[in-house]
């Protein structure tokens, strides 16, 4: 579009434009590019592939990376075919490394250290939480008696003061 990008959001704006109509402005009456006549292909240019349209489940697989590019965690997503993935080196090949079929003997064992290892991590989270919060229960209520404690004790004495001056005052008075 170039320059006439505000030309057509004029246009939008001002005449709320059906599809057809938006389509008139745009080709034929902006650029006029509609209403040429395309340029004639060169003769000695070679012929490229034959366009062979793109099933429904292709363009489905292309729409979701797109879908999730602004994702935080998904920055360069890319999605790969079956086929893709048996092309690649050793999926799909029986020529494989000895090394390799040692690593994958270990592989089993070795899975099932570091899912114990990610449980355990979880389970002591849970643990250091839930002992954090059982922790400040008890210093809280250990805080509260201390407090109730010293409020008795406060108030003992004050009603030992004020029983003291109503005895001295009878005392007096007889």
């Amino acid at each position: 579009m170039g320059y006439s990008d505000t030309d057509v959001a004029e246009y939008l704006y001002k005449n709320k434009p059906r599809v057809d109509s938006l389509v008139k402005f745009l080709c034929k009456d902006l650029r006029g590019a509609c209403s040429k006549k395309p340029p004639k292909v060169p003769e000695d240019r070679i012929p490229g592939e034959p366009f062979v349209p793109k099933s429904s489940k292709e363009a489905e697989m292309e729409k979701i990376p797109k879908s999730m590019e602004g994702m935080p965690g998904a920055p360069g997503m890319k999605m790969y075919s079956k086929e893709d993935l048996m092309n690649t080196k050793n999926f799909g090949d029986d020529d494989v490394d000895e090394e390799d079929d040692e690593d994958e003997a270990q592989f089993p064992s070795n899975l099932g250290k570091v899912l114990r290892e990610k449980e355990n991590k979880k389970d002591d989270w849970t643990r250091r939480i839930t002992k954090g919060i059982l922790n400040a229960g008890e210093t809280v209520k250990n805080h509260a008696n201390k407090v109730s404690h010293r409020i008795r004790k406060w108030w003992k004495a004050k009603k030992a003061v004020l029983n003291k001056k109503n005895s001295n005052a009878k005392k007096s008075e007889l």
